[in-house]
């Protein structure tokens, strides 16, 4: 897929760095030391246009320069003089440099061999002004042409603190917000906390989950009304699941949906990309896994309500080899219809899981779909109180939370014990033959997600710093599981045959 250009990355930084970090400073020292950084990464943005040209033109000036000396030095040594090519900044920077060094070898040559000649002195007068050339020629400036992404569609549509206190009058009745801020964290959603004054005194702490302006997925329960009710059944079977509110659907002012929850105690004990560097409690990666059987093990019917609203009752008598190729095809169709940047990976993913589904005939479970570290809050006694991002929620086999959930667990603890904990809290009864697939399908929504978000990125749909991380760290993460993946069926056939 596209890679992100060097202008576009330090175009966000910039905009980070003035937009975020900047209000946030109180120091003098800490501003002027921001002022200096900026400047330092104009000139970074300015290296990859119009200064590279500049020095390119610089050198091959100097070059001529250095011919002449040479020629009135009666020195013509033809393997002194470079040839200048299209290189890189860093490099006719080090071809400058020791242009530099030749031109003023060659004018202290001059002012021995011709301390009076008025050809000689034009030619010291012309690397003297060949010198001053560069830094007189710096753009003071970003110039209009320079590559950039910018997109007026990508301007801030943050929820603001008057369009929610309105809704939640419309919701409550008189209430008053004290406190509204956008919390970090998260890729499919915004997320804010606000505090809330009802009458009487009383204080409430919520959280809202909002659609983002330019979603990395829109199709199943990433739509954010459909996640509300899943959430909400969820809830209502008694799992740890966040409690869902009000739902904000077309609401004047606001463009996208939202929906209201109460602010959870904990916090998650570990990230994505960098879970398997921390510490983490075997504790909680055993309730971890007490947590997954108990989802599993949430009768179909409960969600009988929101499948005939939402999804389709056949889900009730399907198989699970029935709900994987229909939803493997309305996958397909999604990709069809909404623009993805081209990737090899994903052709793969659809051709492997197309021709690997297998012969499963169980009924499907409630699959939480993104299940690890992350996606947990716990109390530092290391209680699991709340669940959260249900957005890649889905009726399919336990084995897919399964599989994603264990490079989460295998650099804490024995994935056997996890499993045998798994068992003994009323886990399903788990085929090791069908993992490797469904350890691929665990990847596909968010490798999915992540190329759509890196494309939003670089067409300026959003200009979120965050998503940069897509390319340093969650392609690599999750290309690589769903490759591991499918490389476990090879050998499991190998071993078969």
């Amino acid at each position: 897929m596209k890679l992100n250009t060097t202008p576009r990355l330090l175009e966000l930084v910039l905009r980070s760095l003035e937009e975020i970090i900047k209000p946030e400073l109180q120091t003098p020292a800490a501003r002027e030391t921001l002022s200096h950084i900026i400047i330092t990464i104009i000139d970074l943005l300015k290296r990859v246009g119009p200064t590279k040209r500049l020095l390119y033109d610089c050198v091959r000036q100097g070059e001529e320069l250095y011919k002449e000396i040479l020629s009135e030095l009666d020195e013509k040594n033809p393997a002194e003089v470079r040839e200048v090519g299209a290189e890189s900044f860093d490099a006719l920077a080090a071809h400058h440099e020791e242009l530099t060094e030749r031109l003023t070898k060659a004018c202290e040559k001059l002012c021995m061999v011709h301390p009076t000649s008025p050809e000689s002195l034009a030619l010291q007068e012309q690397a003297a002004h060949w010198e001053l050339s560069y830094y007189r020629a710096l753009p003071s400036e970003l110039p209009n042409n320079l590559p950039s992404n910018s997109n007026s569609n990508a301007k801030s549509d943050v929820l603001s603190k008057e369009a929610f206190e309105h809704f939640m009058i419309a919701e409550r009745g008189p209430i008053k917000v004290t406190r509204f801020e956008v919390l970090p964290g998260g890729f499919g959603k915004e997320t804010y906390m606000a505090t809330i004054l009802h009458p009487g005194g009383r204080i409430e702490e919520l959280v809202i989950r909002k659609d983002s302006r330019h979603p990395i997925q829109q199709h199943r329960t990433f739509q954010l009304e459909l996640e509300f009710h899943l959430v909400s059944a969820v809830h209502k079977a008694g799992f740890p699941s966040q409690k869902p509110l009000e739902l904000a659907l077309n609401f004047p002012g606001v463009e996208q949906t939202f929906y209201t929850m109460p602010r959870s105690a904990g916090k998650a004990p570990g990230t994505w990309l960098d879970g398997h560097k921390e510490k983490i409690s075997e504790n909680i990666l055993l309730e971890m896994a007490e947590l997954l059987a108990k989802l599993h093990s949430i009768p179909l019917q409960h969600f009988t309500e929101f499948l005939e609203k939402y999804d389709t009752l056949d889900t009730m008598t399907e198989t699970v080899e029935d709900r994987y190729r229909r939803n493997l095809q309305g996958w397909k169709e999604y990709v069809r219809e909404v623009e993805h940047p081209p990737s090899p990976v994903l052709v793969w993913m659809f051709s492997w899981l197309d021709q690997n589904i297998p012969g499963d005939k169980r009924k499907p479970v409630l699959t939480h779909g993104d299940y690890a570290v992350h996606n947990m809050l716990a109390t530092e006694d290391d209680k699991i109180v709340t669940v959260l991002d249900w957005d890649c929620a889905d009726f399919g086999a336990p084995e897919q939370d399964i599989a994603y959930v264990r490079p989460h667990i295998e650099p804490h603890m024995n994935f056997d014990k996890f499993l045998t904990h798994y068992r003994a809290c009323g886990g399903r009864e788990l085929d090791e033959d069908h993992m490797a697939f469904y350890g691929v399908w665990s990847t596909l929504r968010l490798v999915m997600g992540g190329l759509r978000g890196a494309l939003n990125l670089q067409e300026g749909l959003t200009h979120d710093l965050r998503y940069i991380q897509v390319e340093q760290g969650f392609h690599s993460g999750l290309m690589g599981l769903a490759l591991a993946h499918a490389s476990k069926m090879r050998t499991v056939d190998a071993v078969q045959r």
